[in-house]
């Protein structure tokens, strides 16, 4: 994914460059300290861009992903003093329009911040302006995996009525405990959302639920 390409797509709406799928994470931080915070995001990550949107900056990042956004900048703030708001975002797909980005980005900067959020976090402190709007945007970023796996979703929802409680839904489903595990961790690799932490479960049952 060339750089060029990314910058004429959000600045132009050019066809997308995102033919995998890309992190996207939102960073704030001094001005003399930027440089410094992209090089080493670079040095960890291959495959990153990072730009501009309204102030913030803004990393897309694909290829492999092991680093945990998280534990890399509780490291940075360690290093630079001060404590840096940043957001682990939603997952770039052709889906998406510039214009969604930019809302996207627009809508976090509207949020009630706290130095970590994901996308849980975000939808839980947006405005009841951005809430829906938000929710559509995850929707057709993070949702694409699950809408194409019917037993994801009869995993989902079995979940949820045994208040997701793996062990009784294994029993119900007449699946083994960690065939539910194991899709349990697949659902997070796919959408950053975990299942078994509440914030991250209410937003997954609400998308189940409008689909």
């Amino acid at each position: 994914m060339k750089e060029s390409k990314v910058i004429e797509f959000l600045n132009n709406n050019s066809p997308s460059p995102f033919t995998k799928k890309t992190k996207l994470v939102i960073y704030k931080s001094n001005n003399q300290d930027e440089e410094i915070i992209n090089n080493l995001i670079k040095d960890i990550y291959n495959g990153v861009i990072i730009t501009k949107i309204s102030n913030y900056n803004v990393c897309f990042i694909s290829g492999k992903y092991d680093v945990l956004i998280k534990d890399l900048f509780i490291t940075i703030s360690d290093d630079i003093g001060y404590e840096i708001c940043v957001h682990d975002g939603i997952y770039i797909n052709q889906d998406l329009s510039s214009d969604d980005i930019t809302k996207y980005v627009n809508i976090y900067d509207r949020c009630k911040k706290a130095p970590y959020m994901d996308i849980a976090d975000m939808q839980l402190n947006s405005t009841k302006e951005d809430y829906f709007t938000l929710l559509d945007i995850i929707k057709r970023s993070n949702f694409t995996y699950i809408y194409k796996d019917i037993q994801t979703i009869d995993i989902i929802e079995a979940l949820f009525k045994n208040n997701l409680n793996v062990l009784q839904t294994s029993k119900v489903l007449y699946l083994h405990r960690n065939s539910i595990l194991n899709k349990i961790d697949t659902i997070y690799k796919e959408t950053g959302l975990h299942l078994q932490r509440f914030t991250n479960a209410f937003l997954i049952m609400q998308i189940i639920n409008e689909r």
